[in-house]
């Protein structure tokens, strides 16, 4: 059981049904979530150090994430979904959204661009976390990548580096 600020709630899209006045108590189970995942996001509400962002893993800010996702809290969705990709590996980010109905759309696309597009080839603990299937479609679509290239380019920039490497 925790005791919170209402205020923390209030914009949650989850308790817009209660109109202004929020439950004295409400049942976390209902939503899909564990009270150790609430203590995560209480870390954002109460710091111990104000102004700071005490979560440093992805344990921590999956759990944000999920609980967010969860509640329609965007704003903290959002500074979850930037944490994430600022401290997991693109592979754990794959992992990640296919492991995990609240992930979105866009943590997956800008993982998979990272791993098509970076010079280092995946590591063989990489291909182990991502799989047979997902590698098949990873390759494809560096392939794609690889022998469409004009197809991808903006013809416009590409016109005025040429100009700029004739002019030298």
């Amino acid at each position: 059981l925790f005791r919170v600020h209402a205020y923390f709630f209030s914009r949650a899209k989850a308790f817009r049904i209660f109109g202004l006045y929020l439950p004295q108590v409400v049942d976390l189970n209902c939503y899909g979530l564990e009270p150790s995942e609430l203590e995560w996001l209480l870390r954002i509400f109460y710091p111990k150090t104000y102004g700071t962002l005490e979560i440093r893993n992805i344990e921590g800010w999956t759990s944000v994430l999920k609980v967010s996702s969860a509640l329609g809290m965007d704003d903290i969705r959002n500074l979850a979904v930037t944490q994430i990709l600022q401290l997991a590996s693109p592979a754990d980010v794959v992992v990640l959204a296919r492991t995990s109905s609240f992930v979105d759309h866009r943590m997956l696309v800008l993982a998979v661009k990272e791993l098509c597009l970076r010079r280092e080839p995946l590591t063989e603990e990489e291909g182990r976390k991502l799989g047979t299937e997902f590698l098949v479609k990873l390759h494809r679509i560096q392939h794609e990548l690889q022998h469409n290239t004009a197809q991808y380019l903006d013809s416009d920039k590409v016109d005025r580096m040429l100009r700029r490497v004739v002019e030298i």
